[in-house]
């Protein structure tokens, strides 16, 4: 699927970052992230077997969700996940960025949830106005999608 972005952009790429199905960047300009490619249900599923201990030893997972820093709009930080505070409980999970793509995915212990969403573009359109799409308005969406979900199917 094409990604869009923003004109403008830092990297001088077009709004439609891929040509006849290739990617206008190489993956590998998301360093460690580069070069994976998933779709939402697998990322929900993703974070169900990491953050759900179906993975990693007991030990070993402890230590990747223990929090060790706070950062921006995270409220901490383990090994590599985001760890949140939501009204559903603590929810580990992280988000990604592509030119021309934006990811998140969520996982709510409490329900043995994962939830994940993909955008095929880098910018929100608000009252007739782009901006870079914020990983906080993802993380919203996310969030949302997850109440639903809470409500609706496992009986909140």
């Amino acid at each position: 699927m094409n990604g869009y972005q923003w004109h403008g952009d830092e990297l001088g790429l077009a709004a439609d970052i891929s040509t006849n199905g290739f990617f206008a960047l190489s993956p590998s300009y998301e360093w460690g992230g580069g070069g994976l490619v998933s779709n939402a249900p697998d990322l929900a599923r993703w974070a169900r077997t990491l953050y759900g201990g179906r993975l990693l030893q007991d030990a070993i997972l402890a230590q990747m969700l223990a929090p060790r820093s706070r950062s921006g709009q995270i409220e901490q930080y383990g090994l590599g996940t985001a760890i949140y505070a939501t009204p559903w409980g603590v929810a580990y999970g992280h988000t990604g960025y592509m030119p021309g793509y934006r990811s998140a995915m969520l996982y709510l212990p409490r329900y043995d949830l994962g939830v994940a969403l993909q955008t095929n573009t880098d910018y929100l359109v608000t009252s007739g106005t782009a901006h870079h799409m914020e990983q906080g308005a993802l993380r919203q969406a996310i969030e949302s999608m997850a109440e639903i979900i809470i409500r609706q199917h496992l009986q909140w």
